[in-house]
């Protein structure tokens, strides 16, 4: 089965949001480094998922669930994916120049959350290996980000 896109393909990646992309898994890598924790390891495929979960969130609104209602964990399955534990961060960031200001704000903000919190839980955790991200930035500058992990 494959993942949910009632709104069709997202465009094209652009160089912006390439960037991003590229940007978002460096700082991840390099917060995950100053606490003496191992690099998450790219997965393409789950960057694919986590791009249309972007994409389909300017559509249908800024939730883990659309738009289909499936828990995330749920929707990363239905990319073919087995593990034995999974996690998503999802991100919207205001529009700023250079656009990277917002998102490292907002990434950061999870970053720094109580050890407690889900998106700190994502970013440090020992169980997780994989990440994938993808950014859709909107016509009017924001940008959507989803990190999807798994084990």
């Amino acid at each position: 089965m494959s993942a949910s896109a009632p709104y069709g393909p997202p465009p094209p990646q652009t160089a912006l949001e390439q960037y991003l992309t590229q940007r978002l898994f460096e700082q991840i890598n390099s917060d995950r480094a100053a606490q003496g924790l191992y690099p998450y390891v790219w997965n393409a495929t789950l960057a694919t998922g986590a791009r249309l979960h972007s994409w389909n969130m300017y559509h249908c609104g800024f939730s883990h669930t659309c738009p289909d209602g499936l828990p995330q964990c749920t929707r990363i399955a239905h990319e073919g994916f087995t593990f034995s534990d999974c996690g998503e961060n999802i991100g919207l960031a205001g529009p700023s120049n250079p656009a990277w200001t917002n998102v490292y704000q907002v990434q950061e903000s999870m970053a720094n959350e109580p050890a407690t919190g889900w998106h700190h839980i994502h970013l440090f955790s020992t169980t997780l290996h994989h990440v994938g991200i993808g950014v859709y930035v909107d016509p009017t500058g924001w940008v959507w980000f989803t990190e999807d992990f798994i084990s």
